[in-house]
């Protein structure tokens, strides 16, 4: 558990000519922050690790590392970055693919960051660097981790203040550009499993983006897919997806039918149907539970260990606190 930024390669497919001028703009990015470096001082005979301000270090070869800000004084993992590609060519025995998400060889992307925040400060500013490096090379390098699209947007504007030409939002929190990286896709199905799959989203967001983005029939396959995974419907994962199609599609009636009578779909048992939809809390007045709003999570801010633990013991006991208000015809067929 942890909030992560993380940044894959494909370095095969990038020259040291197109990295180094990467290299060079991330060095811009990284003297327009506090971000901090640890390092070792000798202080009457004593050894005491200290931080400092990071820049670029000239061991064998060069590089850059920070694990936290001079601002905070707060501390993560290490972020670091080589000004030689070839350092990360040199465990590549293939020639590589041509787009990073277009094919599933695993085993031939190098994760360049991979690393925890723990959304302290440096967390929104690291990854501005790691959009810098997917926007310069967007068939070869791809950000993910602990992140969501205002995340991504605060960190473009920043990054565009200190760059000569602005940066690109990371491909997998924008539904639109990764499609189109998948034009080749016909399917319905087949583009929902790719926005399933790469989108970083909300769960919600994301449910609805399917909903209004592709036809009801596959939607609803979709949908039935996702309810088969579970044994029964009053399982957290279960609940959440009811929760969101009552949300969204606003039909308690169609839920029944697709959980319970629809032949592709996974035929729960009316009376563990009753307890589920019970537990969604679709029956309470919202007064009852809105002071849950606070807990919501606010877009835009990295998350912190904290609250991912406390949102898992909250999904236990208190799915319901998500339900929105209930529409008088939704009430009806209660």
């Amino acid at each position: 558990m942890g909030t992560y930024i993380a940044l894959s390669l494909l370095p095969k497919g990038v020259s040291q000519l197109q990295w180094g001028k990467v290299y060079e703009e991330s060095l811009e990015l990284l003297n327009a922050f506090p971000f901090a470096d640890i390092i070792e001082k000798n202080y009457f005979g004593l050894t005491i690790p200290v931080f400092v301000q990071a820049k670029e270090r000239i061991e064998q070869k060069k590089y850059w590392q920070v694990c936290g800000d001079l601002n905070s004084k707060k501390y993560g993992e290490t972020f670091k970055l080589y000004k030689e590609i070839s350092v990360y060519k040199n465990s590549i025995e293939s020639e590589g693919k041509k787009d990073i998400l277009l094919e599933n060889q695993e085993q031939y992307i190098i994760r360049i960051f991979n690393s925890k925040t723990q959304g302290h400060e440096y967390h929104l500013y690291i990854l501005a660097i790691a959009m810098l490096i997917e926007s310069r090379l967007p068939k070869y390098a791809l950000v993910s981790g602990n992140i969501d699209y205002k995340q991504c947007v605060k960190a473009k504007e920043w990054a565009d203040m200190h760059l000569s030409t602005p940066i690109d939002l990371p491909v997998r929190v924008d539904a639109g550009r990764l499609l189109l990286r998948f034009s080749h896709i016909n399917n319905d199905i087949a583009k929902i499993e790719v926005l399933d799959k790469w989108l970083i989203a909300d769960q919600e967001k994301k449910f609805e983006m399917i909903f209004n983005l592709f036809s009801r029939e596959s939607f609803v396959q979709w949908y039935l897919r996702n309810l088969r995974s579970y044994s029964s419907p009053v399982q957290v994962g279960s609940l959440k997806l009811m929760i969101y199609y009552l949300n969204i599609v606003k039909d308690i009636k169609s839920l029944i039918y697709l959980a319970c009578k629809h032949e592709d779909g996974p035929k729960f048992h009316s009376l563990e149907m009753i307890k589920a939809i019970a537990r969604t809390w679709i029956c309470l007045p919202q007064e009852h539970f809105s002071f849950m709003k606070a807990f919501n999570k606010v877009e835009g801010h990295p998350e912190i260990v904290e609250r991912q633990f406390g949102m898992m013991v909250m999904d236990l006991r208190f799915s319901g606190r998500e339900i929105n208000k209930v529409d008088p015809i939704v009430k009806t067929l209660i």
